[in-house]
């Protein structure tokens, strides 16, 4: 039987230690007991992206559960580490297909539930 890596065996982890490394590639590494470079030769192999498009797509899922309770949207981007609202709405736009405002209208009173968003 093969040996699993450290980051094989984080894997399981990875959702809550991306929140707890504030979505920094370099805080994740160090949690995982890995250097950057293996961090990111470890996405590769294993997820086939890198860990900077994995953080973004956490925040931004993380985001849908959090914009379909009564935040706002800038509270929301600004708690999510994003400096700018543009960047934040662009990178929703990209993973999701619609605006912030557009989830929010959409879900945050139709009854929403997580697992039904489609994304992209």
């Amino acid at each position: 039987m093969a040996r699993k890596s450290r980051f094989e065996l984080k894997l399981l982890e990875l959702e809550s230690l991306a929140g707890d490394s504030s979505f920094c590639a370099r805080k994740l590494a160090k949690a995982c007991g890995l250097s950057l470079r293996q961090l990111q030769r470890q996405f590769h192999r294993i997820l086939n992206q890198t860990p900077k498009k994995w953080l973004t797509r956490q925040r931004i899922l993380l985001s849908c559960e959090r914009l379909s309770g009564d935040e706002a949207i800038k509270e929301v981007a600004i708690d999510l580490g994003f400096k700018q609202a543009s960047h934040f709405s662009r990178e929703f736009k990209r993973i999701i297909g619609s605006t912030p405002s557009q989830f929010v209208e959409k879900h945050r009173f139709g009854g929403h539930d997580m697992n039904n968003v489609a994304f992209r």
